[in-house]
């Protein structure tokens, strides 16, 4: 007996092309877009899926069948959530670690669901506070975690340091007031706000981080200003020069060319003295006050201007670490989450009109199924899209080449459901009808049909014009003058309501 390997996730990264020549997969395909072959699954044989794609048809409209029927959304709800499953996974089945995330988050979403439909039930608030805080927190890592490594690989000398820091306390402080600013005063709408209880809290924590913050901040730009102060070269303040000295001990030559007078030496000897002392004292008290103390305020200058730059560079740093971190960590975690917690919603918002509908008949039922599964389908479609990190160029080629399929197979799912469904209604079983969804299909693929036709009527007509003329074209080649060259329709009529030329003056 043959094992089938059901094989979602590629660890190798490698993307697999159809097999044919001229095939170009990117990573983010499921079909490819060369030959529209499907790029997943291909370890089953292609009967095998044949066999599989009609038991998931025959699934899907089980489901839609039975959930009128025992009016119960939770069969269409199942089979909805494989479906949006399978739309936000194999697009990243070569990013393992992306694909188990947005998978095990849609688990999540979809379990959620049933609560957050309901926005005035008393567990509504309960849960959204704690979605809240976890995508908060969440996003919060995220940064903190980009922020570091982009200030690593920013230089060589391993960023600047406190930078990253910085910009995540920043952040922190930022989203908490968010917080703060969704809480409302007591008595508020609990749909629409968090609990009045976290507003004190939550703008306590928003004083704490931004102290610990500038407390880092200036901590950090100490130690860079440090570091820049002790390089002599690097000061903006020249230190003072040293004094010339005003005492100059020694002997007087002036007043040994007076004479030799022993009392007017002694007299002037002791007057040389005190002079000396009193310029010595003097030298003393201008090295210590203006040369030493004015050396220690211009290093201090120095140290503050040092200082002063390295908080500079630090919140420079910071903000351009902030700006990019916070993309990243949106895009992550942000992004995703939200995508998938509301596309989840309409999901269930559309089991419910779906069930309506087969009820009334109502056309704004109709509006309504059909806004639901457009939003969810462009919510997932965003979600892995902002996890997988690809260029728009790929992105959007992907998008359309997996969105084409996916649109026709949903409307032929719906056009034969809906006629089916509709006759066992006439018969007798269930309450179903032909309704305007069904119709809706049918026109749809009969316009599709008639279309496709006269194109490939078009295309026919011109392959057999191609074929006529050909031999014509190879025996002008040859040389035969005698032979017309091919002209088009047009110009063959128009010769033919004209007098008719010489045989040869249409040869050129």
């Amino acid at each position: 007996m043959t094992t089938i390997r059901l094989a979602i996730f590629n660890p190798s990264g490698t993307v697999e092309g159809c097999g044919l020549a001229d095939c170009d997969p990117k990573p983010v395909d499921v079909l490819c877009r060369d030959h529209g072959a499907l790029l997943v699954f291909k370890e089953i044989p292609p009967r095998t899926r044949y066999v599989l794609g009609v038991l998931a048809c025959a699934l899907i409209w089980a489901a839609f069948f039975a959930a009128p029927a025992l009016n119960n959304i939770v069969p269409t709800f199942v089979v909805l959530a494989l479906a949006g499953a399978g739309i936000v996974v194999l697009p990243l089945r070569t990013f393992p670690v992306a694909g188990r995330s947005i998978l095990a988050g849609w688990i999540i979403a979809c379990a959620l669901a049933p609560v957050l439909d309901r926005p005035h039930h008393k567990a509504f608030q309960i849960v959204a506070t704690v979605i809240v805080f976890a995508i908060a927190i969440g996003w919060a890592v995220r940064l903190s975690r980009s922020a570091a490594d982009l200030n690593k690989r920013a230089d060589s000398s391993g960023g600047v340091a406190g930078a990253a820091f910085v910009a995540a306390g920043l952040a922190i402080a930022a989203v908490t007031a968010l917080l703060w600013l969704l809480t409302g005063p007591p008595g508020s709408d609990p749909a629409t706000h968090l609990p009045a209880a976290l507003r004190a809290p939550l703008i306590w924590s928003v004083r704490v981080m931004l102290g610990v913050t500038v407390v880092a901040w200036a901590g950090f730009a100490a130690g860079l200003g440090t570091d820049a102060w002790r390089d002599r070269g690097l000061r903006l303040i020249k230190p003072p020069s040293r004094p010339r000295r005003l005492a100059r001990w020694g002997a007087d030559p002036a007043s040994a060319a007076r004479g030799p007078q022993a009392v007017d030496r002694i007299i002037e000897g002791v007057f040389g003295v005190m002079v000396q002392f009193v310029l010595a004292v003097l030298d003393v008290l201008i090295g210590l006050l203006y040369y030493r103390i004015l050396g220690i305020l211009v290093a201090v200058a120095n140290w503050l201007l040092s200082w002063l730059a390295a908080m500079v560079t630090i919140v420079v740093r910071a903000a351009v670490l902030l700006r990019s971190a916070a993309w990243s960590a949106t895009r992550v975690i942000a992004i995703p989450a939200v995508s998938l917690l509301v596309a989840a919603v309409l999901m269930l918002s559309f089991t419910h009109a779906h069930v309506d509908y087969v009820k009334t008949g109502s056309l704004a039922d109709v509006g309504l199924l059909l806004g639901c599964a457009a939003a969810s389908y462009v919510l997932l479609t965003l979600a892995w899209t902002a996890l997988s990190a690809v260029q728009p160029s790929i992105l959007s080629a992907a998008i359309v080449n997996f969105t084409g399929p996916t649109l026709a197979i949903t409307i032929v799912l719906a056009l034969i459901g809906g006629w089916g469904f509709g006759i066992l209604g006439a018969a007798g079983y269930g309450p179903y009808h032909i309704g305007w969804l069904t119709i809706g299909c049918t026109t749809l693929v009969a316009v599709a049909v008639i279309v496709w036709g006269l194109r490939r009527r078009s295309l026919q007509a011109g392959e057999d014009e191609i074929d006529r003329l050909a031999p014509l074209a190879a025996r002008r080649g040859a040389g035969d003058a005698t032979v017309p060259a091919p002209r088009s329709p047009v110009a063959s009529a128009a010769d033919n309501r004209s007098a008719a030329a010489p045989l040869g003056g249409e040869l050129g």
